[in-house]
């Protein structure tokens, strides 16, 4: 059973149909010599010479058969209980599709062997769009079962067709909390549906297209480079906030039970994990009494949280229902405060953002719990250190190495700077020891570089040194962000003053 729930269990069933038939020569075949259309020409699939033009899209061939084929040949299956529409909506083929449906129009609502993808399902998990467009128009929502009308919303969510989903839940009366479950969970791993536009130009580009007709959209759209890609990225991004809202809408008028409560609360965790703010945002909205009954599943929510580093996830808890100090009072059954749970390494942070994270969790602690000790007898600062022994040994040692190198460069440009202050070009004049070029403009600026060059070279090279000192983690942390950028920034000013000063040098001595 289970290998039968993965072979009907959405689009990726049909990866080896579609790659066996992407690569058959259907080219060779003479579509004109087939009489009858109910006889298979692939005996693997048992495809008959229909589904293989829906497959091609040969819409000539199906008009030239067309007063040969009767409605009930056009509803012959498969081995996977497809029919020609089904291919022709995986595949993309809109025209053959209308052609189909020309003829009949019950193709719509035949499902495959797993009684549950539609023609439209099947559009919706290959992100046809154009043809999810024309089909989902043509279908009847009320004759689908309970289980196609659930499969064909998270169809359309997984296709990022938001406000066809949004229709879907409005119109349909064969979606129960099992089917809202499957959608809030799959709009939660979906945060790039939920992008905001921060600029204010996009903002209002959007609200002027919203409030013209067609016509003056398109001729806007195709007038401006860009614009209807970004036109609909904020589209899509209203209509999945407008799912987002008739779903919790939905819960809201549920009766609010257990599984309703665990519902929302693994929703919000998955939206945590892939940080989504706004699904919390609507929730404190939208369900806000649903939220009340979370009582100890709050606990895993906010360490999912932290654990995940989403910053503004975590202020925005703190600040609707919680309050910032029962936050930072929270204890795990290892009476770990959210400061430990803080420490675990993230997989594509180093030191300096490990470091940053644990300074932007602290503010949320009360300086009561900062040293807090859970049962191992460890503070967060010291399960921090543990955590990142590596990191830290990593870090001074590259600290070191850097400093090393660029403590050689600062000493060189130092020697090379003071030495050309006293042997300058031109040399001086005889008995008085003033340059030859004094008064040159030229020559003020080769020894204002130098001066620049030397001063910014001992002033990096002294910063340098006290790197080797170093004699704590606290100052391997807080050296490697800061210091060094700075330091490093005086180096390169110090190597540009010495290139400025050589050639103002070479300019004196060769101007007529």
């Amino acid at each position: 059973m289970e290998q039968e729930g993965n072979l009907y269990g959405g689009f990726g069933i049909y990866g080896t149909l579609y790659k066996t038939e992407l690569d058959r020569d259907i080219e060779a075949a003479n579509f004109s010599d087939f009489r009858s259309m109910s006889v298979p020409i692939d005996m693997s699939l048992m495809n008959t010479a229909l589904h293989i033009a829906a497959m091609k899209g040969d819409t000539d061939f199906l008009n030239d058969m067309s007063c040969h084929i009767s409605a009930q040949q056009l509803e012959i299956r498969n081995s996977y209980g497809l029919t020609s529409l089904h291919y022709a909506a995986l595949f993309g083929r809109i025209e053959f599709a209308k052609g189909l449906l020309s003829i009949n129009r019950k193709l719509l609502l035949i499902t495959d062997n797993g009684g549950i993808n539609t023609p439209l399902i099947l559009a919706a998990y290959a992100g046809q769009k154009d043809l999810i467009m024309y089909l989902y128009s043509e279908t009847a929502l009320e004759d689908l079962t309970s289980q196609s009308s659930s499969a064909l919303l998270t169809s359309l969510i997984t296709a990022d067709m938001y406000g066809l989903a949004g229709d879907l839940v409005r119109r349909s009366n064969k979606l129960d909390i099992y089917s809202w479950k499957i959608a809030l969970q799959e709009l939660a791993k979906r945060p790039q549906a939920f992008e905001r536009q921060i600029n204010i130009v996009p903002r209002l580009i959007f609200s002027s297209c919203q409030r013209m007709n067609r016509r003056g959209q398109n001729f806007l759209l195709r007038l401006v480079p860009g614009l209807k890609t970004l036109y609909e990225e904020k589209l899509r991004s209203s209509d999945a906030r407008d799912l987002l809202n008739e779903l919790f809408y939905k819960l809201r008028i549920a009766d609010i039970d257990d599984e309703v409560v665990e519902i929302l609360a693994t929703s919000l965790t998955l939206a945590a994990e892939f940080g989504v703010v706004e699904f919390f945002d609507m929730a404190f909205q939208k369900a806000g009494r649903i939220l009340g009954y979370f009582g100890p599943r709050w606990l895993p929510l906010i360490k999912i949280v932290v654990i995940n580093r989403r910053l503004r996830i975590l202020d925005l808890l703190s600040k609707k229902i919680i309050g910032r100090p029962l936050v930072g009072g929270f204890l795990d059954d290892s009476r770990n405060t959210i400061l430990h749970w803080a420490t675990v390494p993230g997989a594509i942070f180093r030191l300096q953002a490990e470091l940053q994270w644990f300074k932007g969790v602290e503010k949320f602690v009360s300086p009561s719990y900062t040293n807090q000790t859970n049962l191992e007898g460890e503070t967060a600062r010291a399960l921090f250190n543990k955590e990142h022994r590596q990191l830290i040994v990593e870090g001074e040692k590259w600290t070191k190495e850097m400093a090393s190198s660029c403590s050689f460069i600062a000493a060189l440009i130092i020697t090379v700077s003071f030495a050309a202050a006293f042997t300058v070009p031109g040399g001086n004049k005889d008995n008085v020891g003033i340059p030859v070029f004094l008064s040159d403009h030229t020559f003020m600026l080769f020894v204002v570089s130098d001066t620049v060059a030397f001063f910014g070279a001992t002033a990096s090279l002294l910063s340098f040194l006290r790197f080797f000192t170093l004699n704590s983690t606290e100052d391997a942390l807080m050296l490697l962000p800061d210091t060094m950028i700075s330091r490093l920034t005086t180096l390169f000013i110090s190597v540009f003053a010495m290139m400025l000063a050589f050639i103002a040098a070479i300019v004196i001595m060769f101007h007529d």
